[in-house]
């Protein structure tokens, strides 16, 4: 598997003079034993790009263990 670092922010510290939550800090949490694999979109059904056999990435899917 492969180790994903998860990013996630914490806790608010609290609130602008505005009245809406502070991001609070950034918390990095390494996750090991996850599968990635890429997320496909193909062309339409009978377009050039269909002939063509072209298909973009267009993110990812991450799996990770039970309990992650």
């Amino acid at each position: 598997g492969e180790t994903v670092v998860r990013l996630r922010r914490g806790e608010s510290p609290g609130r602008d003079p505005r009245g809406q939550p502070i991001p609070g800090p950034r918390v990095e949490t390494n996750m090991p034993g996850c599968v990635v694999t890429p997320r496909a979109e193909t062309p339409a059904v009978g377009g050039p790009e269909q002939t063509g056999r072209d298909t973009v990435i267009v993110g990812y899917t991450v799996y990770t263990p039970s309990g992650s």
